[in-house]
């Protein structure tokens, strides 16, 4: 009797087993390259059986990752350190780009390797993968909330007693750390003007090889935000992620596209129950999804800003006062 072809039905008879699982299964050859997969293998990599079978396992479709999100070298994947140490490699975590989803998810893979008759090294590996997306991600989302909580804090700090005098220059420092936290592109503070229905573009920052705006809209007519004041003045804040979903005639669609904006998180600056003006997250290049932890990072940068534009007002209007106690003597 052949035995290569005993070792390929003994797959086949686990395969009929595993199909039952909800656990991805797969066979690789001693070259790597794919043999057998179970129904759950197919809908979590992303490719039916016909595809999946001669294809290896680190297949450059899928953009293996490694947790640190830098590209998974093929000696270190763990079908292929099985193969070459011919030992288990247990509970490693792979990223992969699911083909259908068109997004990463995440995988928990044990690879062990087989061997049939005397053979020193291994003729096929035994792989299992369990889908841990949703872990891996609830990880990221509070590694990343650490990190706000902690350059709320820096920033928060650095602004209850800042001398006027380095107001300026505080706030571009920390505007510039908003944006890179977060991703943006641009960043932009707008103070309104009501009694002269003007918004005063006073504050930007960019990513390196992003053209500012600010000097070409320095001043712009109120109205010309008439289609977001009204939401902005209930202190609701504006999340775009891609300009394409707003109708082509919308008055805001033409702004953000004079502006070079694709994607927006907009949240105004409230003082005393009212706007007066609004700080925006923007992205220039390329559609881009702001979330609820970067909108509570805006919120909360919006109102130490508010707190500094109302504490350097007060110090405008008693140094008013005191020039005025000193030229009436």
């Amino acid at each position: 009797m052949n035995q290569g072809n005993t070792g390929m039905d003994s797959q086949k008879d686990k395969m009929l087993f595993f199909d039952i699982l909800a656990q991805g299964v797969i066979y690789v050859d001693e070259k790597g390259l794919i043999t057998h997969a179970n129904r759950a293998a197919e809908y979590l990599l992303g490719f039916g059986s016909e595809e999946l079978i001669g294809i290896p396992a680190n297949d450059s479709r899928w953009q293996v990752l490694k947790p640190d999100l830098t590209p998974y070298p093929a000696e270190q994947h763990p079908v292929y350190l099985a193969l070459s140490s011919r030992l288990p490699v247990l509970n490693r975590v792979i990223g992969i780009m699911h083909v259908k989803k068109n997004k990463y998810i995440w995988l928990l893979i044990n690879s062990v390797p087989e061997f049939s008759n005397d053979s020193k090294n291994p003729t096929s590996v035994f792989i299992t993968f369990t889908d841990i997306t949703d872990q891996i991600e609830l990880e990221v989302k509070l590694r990343k909330k650490n990190k706000l909580l902690h350059l709320v804090t820096t920033i928060g700090q650095k602004f209850i007693n800042i001398p006027l005098m380095q107001v300026q220059e505080e706030i571009a420092i920390a505007i510039a750390k908003l944006g890179e936290f977060t991703g943006a592109e641009r960043l932009a503070i707008f103070d309104y003007d009501f009694n002269n229905n003007l918004a005063h573009y006073t504050y930007e920052w960019c990513a390196i090889g992003i053209s500012s705006q600010k000097d070409k809209f320095s001043v712009i007519p109120i109205q010309e935000f008439s289609s977001w004041i009204d939401i902005l003045k209930k202190g609701e804040s504006i999340n775009i992620s891609n300009i394409q979903q707003i109708p082509l005639e919308s008055p805001m669609r033409k702004l953000l596209e004079a502006t070079e904006v694709v994607s927006l998180l907009a949240v105004p600056l409230i003082y005393q129950g009212e706007c007066i003006g609004v700080i925006g997250l923007e992205s220039v290049t390329k559609p881009q999804y702001f979330d609820s932890l970067e909108q509570d990072l805006l919120v909360i940068f919006s109102e130490l800003l508010v707190n500094i534009k109302n504490r350097i007002q007060n110090e405008s209007y008693r140094a008013k006062a005191e020039l005025a106690v000193i030229e009436s003597r």
